[in-house]
């Protein structure tokens, strides 16, 4: 029991790497690291309670998290912030929609804003396709402007082919960092606690130079864009087919990282190239 304790300790000292990295780059101090792990301590403690039934009162908050009565008593009282939910919103759910079909036709890279007797497919008619009428064009043609992600010129408007990355916008950025990697790791965690598994692969190498790195990079961004095509078709059935009365959401990613190697590794890695592992 020692040793699995130990090897948790050690996972969660790797995983906790990239979030104090990002902390400190932007600034947040111990203080302020403390105060959301506390958070953080009593939402889960909440949620492995309500799994087994029991309540969640101040003195089963203590147990579980070994926080002070006190300090759990004002915590329990105090509202908290929250990101931006980039689950499929209307301005992500028309660009995606926009891109797959520019995909497909090059020439609806650039769509007429309003309807117009040359071109069938407008902007207009996107948004009321994918939206049934529920937003107006205008308001998805101002946020994705906004946002950096299409180009608007004298009556028509032109999409950023790169993907859905809001530059523009940190807080919508800071919510795809979140959403996307709180995924990611709640799906290994999972994997590690109980079944079915759910897919949570990846495959690596190290001894590559930084020019096959981006050449890889390059190559994985290409076909992601074909895979995300099909993918995007199959979530819309699926919604279709569920017809809103579902209770479970889905996120399906993909990512790539690379990094120089530590000197401390480089020696203990000479002879070992491409790996894969999967789960």
């Amino acid at each position: 029991m020692q040793q699995k304790i130990e090897l948790v300790q050690l996972a969660i000292l790797k995983l906790l790497k990239p979030v104090v990295r990002l902390a400190l780059k932007t600034g947040l101090k111990y203080a302020e690291l403390d105060h959301l792990m506390r958070t953080v301590l009593l939402d889960e403690a909440k949620l492995v309670l309500s799994e087994t039934d029991r309540r969640g009162n101040v003195s089963q908050l203590a147990s579980v998290t070994g926080l002070h009565r006190k300090d759990l008593s004002v915590r329990v009282k105090q509202a908290q912030a929250s990101l931006v939910d980039t689950q499929m919103s209307v301005p992500s759910r028309v660009y995606t929609r926009w891109l797959q079909l520019a995909r497909e036709h090059a020439d609806l890279a650039q769509l007429t804003v309003a309807q117009d007797a040359e071109q069938e497919i407008c902007f207009e008619s996107l948004v009321l396709q994918e939206t049934k009428g529920d937003v107006h064009y205008k308001t998805v043609l101002d946020e994705l402007e906004r946002l950096g992600v299409v180009q608007v010129s004298e009556g028509t408007v032109e999409i950023d082919p790169k993907g859905f990355v809001p530059s523009n916008d940190y807080q919508l950025m800071m919510s795809f960092l979140a959403d996307n990697t709180s995924d990611h790791l709640l799906a290994a965690v999972h994997n590690i606690t109980q079944a079915p598994l759910f897919l949570e692969r990846s495959v690596f190498a190290d001894g590559l130079t930084e020019q096959a790195c981006q050449q890889l990079q390059k190559a994985t961004r290409e076909r992601w864009n074909d895979t995300h095509s099909i993918l995007f078709d199959n979530i819309l059935k699926a919604e279709e087919a569920s017809a809103a009365s579902g209770s479970h959401r889905m996120r399906i990613g993909i990512y790539t990282y690379y990094e120089p190697m530590q000197a401390s590794t480089q020696a203990d890695a000479v002879g070992e190239r491409a790996t894969s592992e999967a789960s």
